[in-house]
């Protein structure tokens, strides 16, 4: 209903605006040649004439959809659009012919035959027009269809090709994770015990967010908290862990799910699992700009920055190729050592996460 009444509201006003036009044109016309026609009652006139017209439109708009100029009948609907729109001409005129005279009482200039030929050829024009305007709306109608079908593939593609990267991460995780556990099965059953719980907790939140393409930083933060738990119990005092957030309203922002999972585990193996003392390892949140920058951080040697563009495990490789989806070029993933710390760190454009209305 609502996009019949804003057609209807588009349809009056193209024609009100054309009989302001035509009618300002005949009444200087008139001026000019010194007939002494009232401007105002032409321009009633038109009105008039003009407001019909939007009557007739709607019905010369449903047949040209009806018998549209596209393969595989153009030729076939050309044919019988033009004798239908002789037909509405010869319909409309003589509506002019007469509308002057009754209305207002004006002189009608020429005979009735002369005013209906010329009526007929201008009313044949504004057929042919309509017609043509709803060709070029269909056709671009079709298009805009066909760019939205064409957008919806290529983000169905991108999002089953993000589930592929998820999924890629699962195996790899679980895998490492219940390495931790089985380590202290020997050493600490309780502890194993602990941890196998914490993994059933960190496995049902990686499924729950399984066809989410982003989450809010609150809960990926929350994800890591555990994991580092997990991790804590496997190496005990050896690793020292620190999670700083500069501006809690950051904790609302959107990041890809399990993107600092992997970096963090990245972070463990080269400052903790390496070394006989351990290490640190700190994630850090802050704003840039407009932009969310998220490091992870160790005190390790940390492995070659130029290395980890191309293969150093599965996590990074995958966090890339997750946030170039995402964001294109609107984002980074780097590497570099300062201040005797290794650092990774994440750039992508900060914003809320989209709830469902």
């Amino acid at each position: 209903m609502t996009r019949l009444i804003r057609s209807a509201v588009l349809i009056y006003a193209v024609w009100t605006a054309a009989a302001l036009f035509f009618g300002s044109q005949h009444a200087l016309i008139s001026w000019t040649r010194g007939f002494d026609l009232p401007a105002t009652e032409q321009l009633l006139t038109m009105l008039v004439g003009c407001n019909i017209w939007a009557l007739f439109t709607p019905f010369v708009i449903f047949v040209a959809e009806r018998l549209p100029l596209a393969p595989p009948h153009t030729l076939r609907n050309a044919a019988l659009l033009v004798p239908f729109a002789l037909f509405v001409a010869v319909l409309r005129a003589p509506i002019d012919v007469f509308m002057p005279f009754h209305a207002f009482n004006s002189t009608i200039l020429g005979t009735p035959l002369d005013i209906f030929l010329a009526q007929v050829q201008i009313h044949l024009l504004f057929v042919l027009v309509i017609i043509g305007v709803t060709a070029v709306t269909r056709v671009e109608k079709i298009a805009a269809e066909q760019r939205k079908q064409e957008e919806r593939f290529a983000a169905a593609l991108a999002q089953a090709r993000l589930r592929r990267l998820r999924a890629d991460l699962n195996p790899h995780f679980l895998f490492n994770a219940l390495n931790a556990a089985a380590s202290l099965l020997e050493t600490s059953p309780a502890a194993a015990e602990r941890t196998i719980d914490t993994l059933c907790d960190l496995l049902g939140r990686s499924v729950a967010t399984e066809n989410a393409l982003e989450v809010r930083l609150a809960d990926e933060l929350e994800f890591i908290e555990r994991y580092l738990h997990v991790q804590k119990t496997r190496f005990g005092q050896r690793l020292r862990t620190h999670i700083g957030v500069a501006s809690l309203d950051l904790l609302d922002a959107a990041i890809p799910p399990l993107l600092i999972q992997p970096l963090v585990e990245n972070a463990i193996v080269h400052s903790v699992a390496r070394r006989p003392e351990g290490g640190w390892v700190g994630v850090q949140v802050a704003r840039e700009g407009g932009r969310l920058c998220i490091e992870i951080l160790d005190d390790g040697d940390g492995f070659d920055p130029g290395a980890a563009r191309t293969h150093d495990s599965i996590g990074v490789p995958n966090a890339r190729a997750r946030l170039q989806f995402l964001y294109g070029d609107d984002q980074s993933l780097s590497f570099e050592r300062h201040d005797g710390r290794f650092i990774a760190r994440v750039q992508l454009p900060l914003h809320e996460l989209e709830t469902a209305a």
